[in-house]
C-alpha cells in the first residue's frame, strides 16, 4: 500500500486508558454505554474503544465556565 493513500485516523484507546484520561471509573464509563450517554465509541467485537477525538470533544462539551459573566 503507498504511503500517500494512508488515511490518517485518531488513536483509540481501551476503557482503562479512557477511564485514566476521563477520571471516570471503567464502571462508570461501562454504566453510562449501557444508558447511551456519555462519550462516543466503538465496538470491535466485544471490545470496545473510544477516539481519542472523540473523548477530548465529549470533555469540551461538557466543561462547566464558573466565570461570572
Amino acid at each position: 500500500m503507498d504511503q500517500q493513500n494512508l488515511v490518517s485516523l485518531p488513536k483509540h484507546l481501551n476503557e482503562h486508558q479512557a477511564a485514566d484520561v476521563t477520571g471516570l471509573s471503567v464502571k462508570t464509563l461501562r454504566r453510562m454505554r449501557h444508558e447511551m450517554r456519555g462519550p462516543q465509541y466503538v465496538k470491535l467485537g466485544r471490545r470496545v474503544v473510544y477516539s481519542e477525538t472523540d473523548l477530548g470533544g465529549w470533555l469540551s462539551d461538557n466543561r462547566v465556565d464558573t466565570t461570572a459573566a
